[in-house]
């Protein structure tokens, strides 16, 4: 495997500036930001399942969700824009 990585990678940096400690950065800060994104909304599950029930959680697990999503839509716009600006600036 690491046979083909290498090449991967190194045509990553050539054209983009992105480094494996970037990228292993990148796989740890989201993970982490989405359990911290959880905490808030464990608790609204907590309480909405004492008022509603089964059905209150449920409207909580899915607004963490669509929560979820936007964060990383974010990420993925975010980092597809510098990305993409690095890459013009290679080839100009």
């Amino acid at each position: 495997m690491r046979v083909y990585a290498a090449p991967v990678l190194w045509l990553l940096r050539r054209t983009t500036g992105v480094r494996l400690g970037h990228l292993i950065g990148l796989l740890l800060v989201l993970p982490v930001g989405l359990a911290a994104l959880a905490v808030p909304f464990w608790w609204l599950a907590e309480q909405m399942d004492g008022v509603l029930g089964p059905v209150g959680f449920a409207i909580a697990a899915l607004l963490y969700l669509y929560a979820a999503v936007l964060a990383l839509g974010a990420a993925a716009a975010l980092i597809g824009r510098l990305l993409l600006g690095r890459i013009r600036r290679t080839f100009a």
